[in-house]
């Protein structure tokens, strides 16, 4: 395991107040402060207290229990109430955060430590995530056709024989390897990953194919045969298997889910593209002689012509697991409409706005997208 530095609190002691038995002497230590952090800011409220008890070995024990009022990441209030237990002098403490935060919330089941170090005013207090180490190693396979299709698969080690699995597709003209940052913050929070190249799906993917020979369907293909070569793997949990996508990799992971029987837990979905039917169907007359150049690919009539022409929100709207989307309020490609759209038609389904967001997101909104994620499959075993 390693540290992660999530929030540091900068605290200013008030005046203790203190009684002693002559062998034991309790002081109880009012604060306030402040806390920095990508995730979280805030304030401490009215109220903050740290008990130390000194025993006749001189040493002190920590107890601090205090209120943080502020602002989560994607700018919503919320509120944070933190408890920190530990020796002073003798290694980390022992953190526990309960947040109503949206974004912020799966920091009341993560694996945390701390420490507490000596200001001018008071004390800095540092809290950390504690995370495991993963293998991230190449892993191709020859389709039931024999097309080759290459990808990475993220091993976290934890220990576990079988682990929780989510397949992750990438958008168009992306590959398995745009996805890594991402990627590796949901594995060192335990979960396996396999990302994987659409064939065709790019300029830099590896997997077999030409973008001109690729389409949505070609896409639901690639990600089927992914799904029943994957999940055979002795690493992986069948029973727990989850669905990541990137734009039109999300777009392509929402229409699949319905189709697998019942084989996916949960769909992870970031500025999924579901403005693709409205924004091709009926653009055929544009491929007249061969291929168009769109978004840096060559694409072929082929493209247009396997566009779904049904109602792609009442289709992912039969998956029966949870739908978590995440979709930046800038994004000029995918207009944030559509992932309204989409959570307001799908029964279990919640949206997480991402502000100053465009068509990617930013590391820390991916660590928060990341520790959400990962707080829902392991919090459904």
């Amino acid at each position: 395991m390693s540290k992660e530095l999530l929030m540091k609190i900068n605290v200013t002691t008030g005046e203790p107040v203190t009684v002693t038995d002559g062998q034991t002497t309790v002081s109880m230590v009012p604060f306030s402060g402040a806390a920095e952090s990508e995730l979280f800011t805030g304030a401490v409220l009215d109220g903050a207290c740290d008990t130390q008890r000194s025993d006749s070995g001189d040493r002190c024990h920590l107890s601090a229990r205090y209120m943080l009022e502020g602002r989560d990441i994607s700018g919503e209030r919320c509120r944070m109430f933190i408890e920190n237990n530990g020796v002073f002098g003798e290694g980390d403490t022992a953190p526990v955060i309960v947040s109503d935060g949206r974004m912020t919330g799966w920091l009341s089941r993560a694996r945390l430590s701390g420490s507490v170090a000596d200001t001018d005013e008071g004390v800095t207090v540092s809290i950390f995530e504690e995370v495991c180490g993963f293998e991230r190693r190449e892993h191709s396979f020859t389709a039931e056709d024999g097309r080759i299709i290459c990808g990475e698969l993220y091993l976290p080690d934890t220990g576990a024989e079988r682990h929780p699995l989510v397949i992750a597709s990438h958008g168009l003209n992306s590959s398995a390897e745009d996805m890594r940052e991402q990627l590796g913050e949901i594995a060192k929070r335990g979960v396996a990953c396999y990302a994987y190249d659409f064939c065709g799906g790019g300029n830099r993917t590896k997997s077999t194919g030409e973008t001109t020979e690729m389409s949505i369907r070609t896409e639901q293909r690639d990600l089927r045969e992914v799904f029943r070569h994957i999940t055979a793997l002795p690493e992986i949990d069948p029973e727990r298997v989850y669905l990541f996508g990137e734009s039109q990799g999300g777009f392509v992971s929402a229409l699949t889910a319905p189709e697998l029987n019942g084989r996916v837990r949960e769909l992870f979905l970031v500025y999924p593209a579901f403005c693709i039917p409205h924004d091709w169907l009926g653009r055929l007359e544009e491929f007249p002689d061969g291929p168009i150049e769109f978004a840096n690919v060559m694409l072929s009539r082929k493209y247009a012509e396997e566009v779904p022409d049904y109602d792609v929100f009442a289709h992912t709207a039969k998956f029966q697991g949870h739908i978590t989307v995440f979709h930046g309020d800038k994004d000029p490609m995918v207009d944030i409409g559509y992932s309204r759209k989409l959570t307001e038609t799908c029964p279990d389904a919640e949206l997480f706005v991402c502000p100053e967001q465009g068509h990617w997101l930013s590391s820390p909104f991916k660590k928060a997208a990341a520790g959400i994620i990962a707080d829902r499959i392991n919090g459904n075993t």
